[in-house]
């Protein structure tokens, strides 16, 4: 009888801490809150909100503390929508958020990728919101004990789901071996400027590749790709004194020293020597807005990363940007994404770590397709000054010969083959007031496939290939969005300039002729 008392004595106590226990773990899994799965070690709220009326979609900030180049996936609540971003990417923002924009009205499952938490916000189309995951002070790694099976059962019922492999991961950027070699393509003495600037940039190296100035026992660092106006693939040191500079890019076995006075302004590419590298050239391929903007919200433009699916792909136009993952638009083909609900404007669009970008101009009506290709480009030249054309002496008048025979004069040496360039057509001049909107089309008559650099506004260069722009034909290209500036365009191979001054909102043509 006894034994029975303490039999039930001992089940009643072992119900009441399994009700203690699972009374613990549900509130937070309460409808009153944000709904948060296997929260772990990791919380997360929404700490921002605000309405904006302006927007065509929601703006969402994802902030996870102490975490950068995290992985964050974002999953709709209804639907086969999925987009992907890292932490650290909008350092404007805060040193760990990540973008996600734009988004339409409705809930989303927010997943840093490792932490075991997921968490589900609403958002209403129209208004920014950022959510703020926070480590608790359980430790990295808790140890789980044993509990009943009925606890263990309601866990794992609501645990995330394993993400799909299909989504890239980020790897280390791999040395490269020796073959690298610099050298300045610019230094301009800069009238009343008392500090130095040397701008960097590593041909052909996807951003982020960083490079090393050292000077005595001074030194700093910078990555490639935070100097956009000087190329995708630069960086700059600036508020430098008179002296004698050594740059290092990491991994690429190679140095260069340059000197600098006060006020210089120097422009140092490495590039890769002995045969072909490799390279990622951008073009737009179609474009059906016109040139004039509307006031509709319905544009869209479809983006082809070329071998690389489930590649991460912005798109920014002043504040807003947005990402999109190659292979959800197969329509398109394996490598294709899109981005919808555009108004008029100028969009930038880039392949994350490519080291390649696009701008395209969209009238918020119109549809563009936008291609990325990686293809073998014969190591950079240096600037060739224009060649002048040689003007033949005069001939002396003819005089008779006499005699029974006139003597056999030898015939004329040969004069040798070079490009030509020249500059066909230029509105730049004609309007008035400035912009970011001037565009140079370029053919290289007959010869499609050929890389066009262009060099210029301020040190900023990029290329196009020919044959890219075919509503201009077969043997065209075209670099748009241009700066007031004075630009120069030089095919690979060739021994000739052209030089196009441009006002920011005029177009130019340029043709060149291969010997």
């Amino acid at each position: 009888m006894v034994r029975d008392r303490r039999l039930v004595r001992w089940l009643m106590l072992t119900l009441i801490a399994g009700i203690l226990v699972t009374g613990a773990v549900l509130p937070k899994l309460g409808a009153r809150h944000p709904t948060v799965y296997a929260a772990g070690c990791w919380t997360a709220a929404v700490t921002r909100q605000w309405t904006d009326l302006s927007l065509a979609g929601s703006v969402l900030w994802v902030s996870v503390e102490g975490k950068v180049g995290l992985p964050v996936v974002i999953r709709a609540a209804e639907g086969t929508f999925t987009t992907l971003n890292s932490t650290g990417t909008k350092p404007e923002y805060g040193s760990y958020v990540a973008e996600f924009a734009p988004l339409s009205k409705g809930s989303y499952f927010i997943e840093p990728q490792g932490l075991g938490t997921v968490f589900k916000v609403f958002v209403d189309g129209q208004g920014y919101v950022r959510v703020d995951f926070t480590p608790l002070p359980c430790g990295p790694t808790p140890t789980l004990t044993p509990r009943p099976a009925t606890a263990t059962t309601k866990l794992s019922t609501v645990a995330p789901s394993t993400p799909t492999p299909r989504a890239p991961t980020l790897t280390p950027m791999t040395p490269l071996a020796a073959g690298w070699q610099g050298r300045i393509t610019q230094q301009i003495a800069r009238a009343g400027v008392y500090w130095a600037t040397i701008a960097v940039r590593a041909i052909g190296r996807p951003a982020g590749q960083e490079v090393a100035i050292q000077a005595s026992a001074w030194n700093a660092t910078a990555k490639t790709g935070t100097k956009p106006e000087f190329g995708p693939d630069a960086c700059e040191f600036g508020a430098l004194n008179a002296g004698t500079f050594r740059l290092t890019p990491f991994g690429l076995d190679t140095h260069l020293d340059v000197t600098v006075s006060h006020g210089d302004f120097v422009l140092v590419e490495f590039y890769k020597t002995g045969g072909g590298q490799s390279r990622w050239i951008g073009s737009v391929t179609q474009n059906t807005s016109a040139s004039w903007p509307t006031e509709h919200v319905n544009s869209a433009i479809a983006v082809i990363v070329a071998g690389r699916p489930w590649h991460t792909v912005e798109i920014r136009a002043g504040d807003f940007a947005a990402t999109c993952i190659t292979g959800y638009k197969p329509e398109y083909g394996p490598n294709a994404c899109e981005f919808g609900g555009l108004r008029a404007g100028d969009y930038t669009i880039t392949p994350k770590v490519l080291g390649a970008s696009v701008q395209v101009t969209m009238d918020g009506w119109g549809w563009a397709m936008v291609r990325f290709d990686e293809v073998t480009l014969p190591a950079p030249q240096p600037p060739r000054p224009p060649v002048q054309p040689t003007i033949p002496p005069a001939q002396p008048s003819p005089t008779r010969v006499t005699g029974p025979a006139a003597t056999t004069q030898p015939s004329p040496t040969p004069v040798a083959r070079h490009w030509q360039g020249w500059s066909v057509s230029n509105t730049s001049g004609q309007q008035k007031g400035t912009g970011i909107s001037s565009a140079i089309v370029v053919r290289v008559i007959n010869r499609a496939g050929v890389s066009v650099n262009i060099t210029g506004g301020g040190g900023w260069g990029a290329s196009c290939i020919s044959g890219t722009k075919p509503e201009y034909g077969p043997d065209a290209c075209e670099f748009g969005g241009l700066w007031p500036g004075t630009y120069y365009l030089q095919p690979e191979g060739a021994d000739i300039q052209v030089e196009v001054a441009m006002d920011g909102l005029g177009i130019a043509r340029v043709d060149f002729v291969a010997p």
